[in-house]
């Protein structure tokens, strides 16, 4: 009679674990959750201390629709930055999920993007990038910088595309190229760029923040660990998903939101990131 009970017992442990760990993986696989960072630096001006910058990444056809609107809404940012991948060129009709976000009227007025691998990956990606453009403030920063103003302050924020090559050596080489394409001026400087497999690129350059996605948090993490693996079969990436401080500059990689591959997130919950900026003090 023990033994049954026991084996009850087990068995209905057994279930429930069972049940949690589903119940679990849908939950982390259909919510987006809000991440929150704070980057200090003595560069940063007066003007734009409390400054928040929303990023997003890696949408690729993952609509939430109106439960990610609420949240982007009540964030009430300064500024919101697309870390690439804002469509798939795998998922029919992903790009209509960026368009209906941008007609959604919850982003500030300031919207600027980079594109990702998948979105130049796409015979569509100059009609995508045309409509997004012509249905709100939204700009694709192809290889280009833009000034964002507070009263008389100023910071700089620029965007380089996606190489387009998977190999790491022409990879490097064409972000090289396109960097060259940038003037960076005295004063607080951002970089948006999809890959933070290549944020070591950036580590003794001019820029004071940089901003990534692409690599999903390692689409399985591993407690204590981190990612589990990156897009380019790399176990255990760097910078797979958080904040990071490199010779002296920050990089901030966000997990992203969608998931257009078939291995669910696991442990690995996508995000909505905010970035608030603060200035020293003296």
């Amino acid at each position: 009679m023990k033994n049954i009970k026991s084996r009850t017992i087990v068995m209905i442990i057994v279930i429930v674990m069972i049940v949690g760990g589903i119940a679990e993986l849908i939950w982390e696989n259909t919510t987006v959750g809000v991440t929150r960072y704070t980057v200090v630096s003595e560069k940063i001006p007066a003007a734009f201390d409390g400054y928040k910058i929303l990023l997003l990444a890696d949408i690729q056809g993952t609509d939430f629709g109106e439960r990610l609107y609420r949240k982007i809404e009540k964030e009430q940012a300064d500024l919101a930055v697309f870390a690439g991948d804002l469509a798939d060129e795998n998922v029919a009709g992903s790009e209509k999920v960026i368009s209906r976000l941008l007609e959604s009227g919850c982003l500030p007025q300031e919207i600027y993007a980079v594109a990702g691998n998948h979105d130049i990956a796409s015979p569509d990606y100059k009609e995508w990038k045309n409509n997004w453009e012509s249905i709100s403030n939204f700009r694709m920063l192809e290889n280009s910088s833009v000034t964002l103003k507070r009263g008389e302050d100023t910071i700089a924020l620029h965007g380089i595309t996606d190489p387009g090559y998977w190999e790491p050596y022409y990879a490097e080489r064409i972000v090289q190229e396109y960097r060259e394409e940038l003037t960076v001026p005295d004063g607080y400087n951002m970089l948006l760029f999809h890959r933070a497999n290549m944020l070591d690129m950036f580590a003794d350059d001019a820029f004071d923040l940089v901003m990534a996605g692409h690599l999903h948090g390692g689409q399985v993490r591993i407690p204590f660990l981190g990612g589990l693996r990156s897009p380019h079969n790399e176990w255990f990436p760097d910078y797979d998903g958080g904040q990071y401080r490199v010779s002296g500059r920050d990089f901030i990689v966000t997990r992203g939101i969608g998931n257009p591959v078939i291995v669910p997130r696991v442990l690995n919950r996508g995000e909505l990131v905010v970035i608030t900026l603060q200035t020293v003090t003296t």
